[in-house]
């Protein structure tokens, strides 16, 4: 292990700068070996620990995430333990949106992520991942677009008119549900 893996390890306890989580994802990628004690730590460490991987993992470009195996299954253990961490719902929404979520995991992540969608106290950028994750999954069941649909009208207003975020992904969500209904 490099001292700057090292450095980057023993920095993981506490919140990690923009730079840092760079470096890590970097790291990750680079060096399978560090990445392997990297994923142990993820699944084993704390919630500060888990959000600041996760962090590093949005870093990472789309293709390269794969090298994070069952990244999917492990964002939903993280939720799971960890449900009142904001970091670990906001950057493990946002990783969701970029990876094939495995269709055995399809069901669980959207009543995951509907049922987040419909709390009130989850962030506005957790929001805006979340009705993009959503979506992904509903577009080949039609039911559920529309109650997602629904959704995120309701959060359109409670919050479109304070958060620009909600505002434009909702619109931009309702827009391509519309034109999926309409097919």
């Amino acid at each position: 292990m490099t001292s700057n893996q090292k450095r980057i390890l023993n920095s993981l306890n506490r919140r990690i700068s923009k730079f840092e989580s760079t470096e890590l994802a970097k790291e990750i990628y680079a060096d399978e070996a560090f990445a392997s004690s990297i994923f142990k730590k993820l699944e084993s460490g704390n919630a500060k620990v888990a959000s600041n991987i996760l962090w590093s993992f949005r870093s990472l470009k789309r293709q390269e995430l794969p090298i994070v195996h069952n990244l999917c299954h492990k964002i939903l253990c993280l939720i799971e333990e960890f449900p009142e961490e904001e970091g670990i719902l906001r950057d493990g929404t946002a990783l969701l949106q970029e990876i094939q979520i495995p269709e055995d995991l399809q069901s669980k992540v959207f009543d995951m992520c509907f049922g987040f969608l419909q709390n009130s106290t989850s962030s506005i950028a957790s929001k805006a991942f979340l009705m993009t994750v959503c979506y992904r999954i509903a577009e080949s069941f039609p039911e559920l677009l529309k109650e997602l649909a629904l959704q995120i009208q309701e959060n359109i207003f409670l919050q479109g008119s304070t958060s620009p975020g909600i505002y434009t992904r909702g619109n931009a969500v309702l827009k391509k549900i519309n034109q999926r209904l309409r097919k």
